[in-house]
């Protein structure tokens, strides 16, 4: 079984960061938490058993959005992981890197959430609570830094009400976005990109899902 850990992972990316490396790419390898879920598939190759692992990446609001605005971040990220992750131990490969939403992201250690399957410290609950309170500011953040000042002013103006429930395990969030008068005459371009980013804010994991009631 690989031993790989995620601090080792980190550092070993750090350790490939160049004065060329865009700052978004080094904010993500210093602030995110980053979860190793091992041996999702194998295989053989002419050197041996190769193990592949999935790299869950959480990021911070503002962080993610900024990912997302600028494609080609997500590609150095991605690049760099994996060959820190090839170069670290003999035989592992990054076969997936998931980049998912996570409040911890950033903290101190003791505050660092984890994927589904650890247990969360009260602290990170209770922030966890809050960030759902405060999802007009989390999706004013992630829009700023995606790169539209419209869709995130029209986030902040939002009334945003969210029901999650659990079902054989998996959270399904039932959301209803109501939109400012002032914002009655929105494009539809505009109201998907918050769509999404709503979406991305609160499914944490890959199995959430999230269903819009109509404004």
């Amino acid at each position: 079984m690989s031993s790989i850990t995620s601090e080792a992972l980190r550092a070993a990316a750090i350790a490939r960061v160049t004065a060329h490396t865009d700052p978004r790419v080094v904010d993500v390898l210093r602030e995110a938490t980053f979860v190793i879920e091992h041996e999702v598939s194998e295989w053989l190759s002419s050197e041996g058993r190769v193990l592949a692992h999935r790299v869950h990446v959480g990021l911070g609001a503002a962080l993610l959005g900024s990912l997302r605005g600028h494609p080609h971040v997500v590609d150095e990220v991605t690049c760099i992981l994996s060959v820190a992750m090839a170069d670290s131990t003999t035989g592992d490969r990054a076969g997936e890197i998931a980049f998912r939403h996570d409040l911890g992201a950033g903290a101190p250690p003791s505050l660092v959430s984890a994927y589904r399957g650890r247990q969360l410290t009260p602290e990170v609950t209770q922030a966890g609570a809050a960030g759902a309170r405060n999802l007009p500011s989390l999706a004013r953040d992630y829009l700023t830094a995606f790169g539209d000042a419209e869709v995130a002013a029209m986030a902040g103006r939002a009334q945003i009400h969210v029901t999650t429930r659990q079902t054989r395990g998996e959270d399904h969030h039932d959301v209803r976005l109501t939109l400012a008068a002032e914002d009655a005459e929105a494009t539809i371009s505009q109201v998907v990109l918050l769509e999404i980013c709503l979406r991305e804010l609160l499914c944490t994991h890959a199995s959430d899902q999230v269903r819009y009631t109509k404004r």
